[in-house]
């Protein structure tokens, strides 16, 4: 790579420090450590473990990696799922209704 020449530097440009943080998480997904690791965490309640900033990686690599997957299949399976719990509610209601002679209409009793 090449330097920068003042020469070619804007007067209006502004040089910012930033610090790059790498963290390996392939044992994470490997390993059995890693997933007990991870469920340990998840168990605890405790969410200052979350602030932990490798623990934080960690989980933000994660979510990014399998947020379609999470959205697309268990999403569209619990929307599914609601749907048929509805149906098979409305269609159970109207079975009693049927079976026990109910009258949607309220009697003159109330």
């Amino acid at each position: 790579m090449g330097e920068i020449r003042k020469e070619d530097v804007d007067q209006h440009t502004k040089n910012f420090p930033i610090s790059v943080v790498a963290v390996r998480v392939a044992w994470i997904l490997n390993m059995k450590e890693g997933k007990e690791f991870l469920w340990s965490v998840y168990n605890s309640g405790n969410i200052n473990y979350y602030k932990i900033s490798c623990v934080f990686l960690i989980v933000e690599f994660l979510f990014t990696r399998f947020k379609n997957f999470l959205l697309k299949w268990l999403m569209s399976a619990y929307i599914i799922q609601v749907v048929l719990y509805h149906l098979v509610l409305y269609c159970f209601e109207k079975y009693v209704q049927l079976i026990l002679g109910h009258k949607s209409e309220p009697d003159e009793n109330g």
